[in-house]
């Protein structure tokens, strides 16, 4: 089983899927890329279960076979495939025999072979069924979600412009860019956040404090009351020209600068003094 390719996709891919690659001794199947041809595709997969990526390139190839390519290897290959021009084409071939996949890199005279355990094929995850059922999950609300952010730079192989979303609270966050890549990110518990609690928290935080006008310092987190004794909030945001925006509590009408205030309703009192 063969198939040309040119140099520069099969480097691309698995240069876009690489930082996924696992590194668990103890899980050699995830250690290091999936190569697979099939439907007139060729794809390139590699996960360590808390990410996954996958880049897809449309070829023309009736074949069917598939590979995995040991992560110790990937330096060697990729050294390999450096050498030859992007454009150049390449043949891939894929055999077996006494319990190996070999994969065979041909390029005119030079050409390059590297092996794996046959029963690695066997265990690597059923990355096909189980993404196409992420994808087309129904969409549920998503007040908060949460992802570790060590992983965050496994992405920036993939693409500069990447496009992302969440089916759901507990769906992995979906990774797709424009040219043919697709991953994963398993997200993290995030019972013990609370969206409102946050919100509450940063908006308190940011909320100015007070404000000067014509030298006198007002609190803004108070009652002011007027000469009339009708009481003054501020409403938590500011005009144009950065004026507090103030409140007369009780009246449903647009609220006045504190500025107006003081000048038509002046000299102002803490309402609680």
């Amino acid at each position: 089983m063969s198939t040309t390719i040119s140099a520069g996709v099969l480097a691309g891919a698995i240069g876009r899927v690489k930082p996924h690659a696992g590194t668990d001794d103890t899980l050699p199947a995830i250690n290091g890329v999936h190569l697979t041809v099939e439907g007139g595709y060729f794809f390139a997969v590699a996960t360590d279960r808390y990410t996954f990526g996958i880049d897809r390139t449309a070829i023309s190839s009736e074949e069917t076979w598939k590979v995995n390519l040991r992560r110790a290897d990937i330096p060697m290959v990729m050294a390999w495939l450096d050498r030859i021009e992007a454009g150049e084409n390449i043949t891939v071939k894929v055999s077996t025999g006494e319990g190996l996949t070999t994969l065979t890199l041909k390029h005119g005279a030079n050409s390059l072979q590297v092996s794996d355990k046959s029963s690695h094929l066997d265990t690597f995850p059923k990355w096909r069924k189980m993404t196409s059922q992420i994808l087309q999950r129904d969409v549920e609300p998503v007040p908060v979600t949460g992802f570790n952010s060590k992983y965050l730079a496994r992405w920036r192989a993939a693409g500069l412009e990447l496009d992302v979303w969440q089916a759901g609270p507990n769906s992995p966050l979906v990774v797709t860019t424009k040219d043919g890549f697709l991953g994963l990110q398993m997200p993290i518990r995030n019972d013990s956040r609370d969206r409102e609690d946050t919100v509450a928290e940063w908006v308190n935080a940011l909320r100015r404090r007070q404000a000067v006008v014509e030298g006198v310092t007002y609190d803004l987190s108070i009652v002011w009351a007027d000469r009339h004794g009708d009481p003054w909030e501020y409403a938590d945001r500011d005009d144009e020209q950065g004026q507090p925006l103030m409140n007369l509590v009780g009246i449903d009408d647009d609220p006045w600068p504190l500025a107006r205030v003081v000048a038509g309703y002046g000299p102002l009192c803490d309402s609680e003094a």
